[in-house]
């Protein structure tokens, strides 16, 4: 019985400790050296990473979480780094402008009537190009805080229609076509619609030369409808097109800006494409043009008069092609 009672005391005594050397090996130690890395990290120590467990533990998934999460978090900064940055290059320049022309109107600079009015229109031209980049910056924000509510059912055709109305404005000797059907219905807000599609219009206007035809499409694909901006420009580098629906990011930076771009165009449509849960792209190459392109969420097949917002849907017969 003694010997009994030995041997089973040894058998317990060896399981047990097989078991605390398997739970502190697979469980305890890689969690201390996990909070190890994770108190590093929160010292400033970026570039510190969990390292990988064994694959099928809980360890391996918790360290696993940790190191995307800190990845995630890491990206996030480095884009608010970016983000704050280029938003004070783009504040600076104005602002640097309207100090020199205040401070030469002070030191009694221009005093002719000319250089008043020439000093005073700089002026304006900067003040509202800093306008423009706040109120951009507060639409953006806008749209990643709370999102787009009250979507409903909206024909696509008339809004488009109306977008090149405003086009024809804006460069009358532009050649413009459209191909659309009568009647094609998104699940979207209107007034958004226009805004994402005048960026892409006005995107492909500010960077083709004069010559360029630009060609707007809106057809079906699926459960969703597609709205294309194509140009027949010089193109675009493959290096940039990741890019260039990132905030303050230029292609093509000193053209941008001496024709008026922010940087901010592309990134509001990317903004209004993701609260309305569709999608957007860019497929582009150097010398044959560029293709922008959002699709919308479809609505119901066919659509009359749904309520969106209206205007006139005036059009050019040699600029218009519908199918």
């Amino acid at each position: 019985m003694i010997l009994a009672l030995a041997a089973a005391g040894g058998i317990i005594g060896l399981v047990v400790g097989s078991v605390v050397w398997w739970v502190h090996r697979l469980g305890l130690a890689p969690i201390a050296r996990m909070t190890e890395a994770a108190d590093a990290i929160a010292a400033g120590a970026t570039d510190r990473r969990v390292e990988a467990y064994r694959p099928g533990t809980e360890a391996a998934r918790l360290s696993q979480a940790l190191n995307t999460m800190i990845d995630t978090i890491q990206a996030t900064e480095d884009r608010m780094r970016r983000f704050v940055a280029d938003a004070s290059h783009e504040l600076r320049t104005p602002l640097t402008t309207l100090r020199g022309y205040s401070a030469l109107y002070s030191s009694d600079g221009p005093v002719d009537t000319d250089g008043v009015q020439d000093a005073m229109r700089r002026i304006n031209d900067e003040a509202r190009r800093m306008a423009g980049i706040v109120e951009a910056l507060l639409d953006l924000n806008d749209l990643d805080e709370h999102g787009i509510a009250d979507r409903g059912i909206v024909d696509v055709v008339p809004l488009v229609a109306a977008v090149v109305d405003d086009l024809h404005v804006i460069q009358p000797e532009r050649c413009i076509r459209v191909e659309m059907p009568k009647s094609l219905c998104v699940t979207a807000v209107s007034d958004r619609v226009v805004q994402a599609v005048l960026s892409l219009a006005t995107n492909a206007l500010r960077h083709t030369p004069s010559d360029a035809t630009i060609t707007i499409r809106v057809i079906g694909i699926d459960n969703s409808v597609r709205i294309s901006v194509d140009d027949t420009g010089r193109g675009i580098a493959p290096e940039h097109l990741p890019h260039l629906f990132d905030r303050f990011y230029r292609a093509d930076s000193g053209r941008a800006r001496s024709r008026g771009g922010n940087g901010l165009g592309l990134a509001i449509v990317a903004a209004i494409m993701h609260a309305h849960n569709g999608t957007f792209g860019v497929d582009a190459q150097l010398g044959r043009g560029s293709s922008f392109w959002i699709e919308f969420p479809r609505g119901i097949p066919e659509c009359g008069d749904v309520g969106q917002r209206g205007r006139s849907t005036r059009t050019r017969p040699d600029a218009i092609t519908t199918s």
